[in-house]
């Protein structure tokens, strides 16, 4: 299998997602135990991929090539929840985590990091995730409604399609405090000792923004920076 944009991958599966999902011709054994975080970007996804990576969970933040999901335990971020379905049409019995937070603070979060950050760069992968989650490229205050529109829409999406799926989703509110006791459990591993990892990359958005605007991508953990950005 090659590298591939998967939002071409996608559209050939998305008539079959929405009737009746199958296992694709090429399925292998490798495909079952995925974790996916399926909550969009400012929702504390850096705080789950970090979480993950502390129970050894080899995680890719912001995915955007197919080969992302296979050759990892586990993926998160926006690129990684608007194909959700897809993800579990192809990858059987799949963990999928669910971050979200209060819409007001999530809109205040998004328009301070996209001015700063997402707004003065060029992405054609990440304007392509926008688009479709939210039907805007970037994000401007005029914008407020169509991202709040979008942000209601996946939540609805995501609550209808595993409403009788209990033990295949995790709703979880981490900057409203939720942590190992809930995150644990559901992957059936032990709590850490270690304090759950509460990450804000908000505080560091200046940094950030410099480090993409002089064309000098940072390492974060071994990750370029541009993984964490969306």
């Amino acid at each position: 299998m090659q590298p591939t944009d998967y939002i071409m991958e996608l559209k050939a599966y998305e008539s079959e997602i929405d009737t009746k999902p199958k296992q694709p011709d090429n399925y292998v054994e490798w495909q079952h135990g995925k974790i996916f975080g399926i909550g969009l970007s400012r929702t504390g996804t850096t705080s789950l991929h970090e979480a993950l990576k502390i129970l050894d969970k080899n995680c890719f933040h912001f995915p955007q090539h197919l080969m992302n999901f296979v050759n990892y335990d586990a993926a998160v971020d926006s690129s990684t929840a608007f194909c959700f379905k897809f993800l579990d049409v192809y990858f059987p019995n799949a963990k999928f985590i669910y971050t979200v937070r209060d819409i007001d603070g999530w809109v205040k979060s998004m328009l301070t990091y996209y001015e700063k950050v997402v707004n003065p760069q060029s992405n054609p992968f990440n304007d392509k995730v926008n688009n479709i989650l939210y039907g805007k490229t970037k994000f401007f205050k005029e914008d407020i409604d169509s991202f709040k529109a979008g942000y209601e829409k996946h939540h609805f999406d995501v609550m209808s399609y595993f409403k009788d799926r209990k033990d295949d989703l995790l709703v979880l509110d981490i900057i409203g405090g939720d942590g190992w006791e809930k995150l644990c459990p559901f992957l059936d591993c032990e709590i850490p000792d270690e304090a759950f990892p509460k990450t804000n990359p908000t505080k560091d958005i200046d940094k950030v923004a410099e480090s993409l605007k002089l064309n000098q991508p940072q390492i974060l953990d071994g990750e370029l920076i541009i993984n964490e950005i969306s």
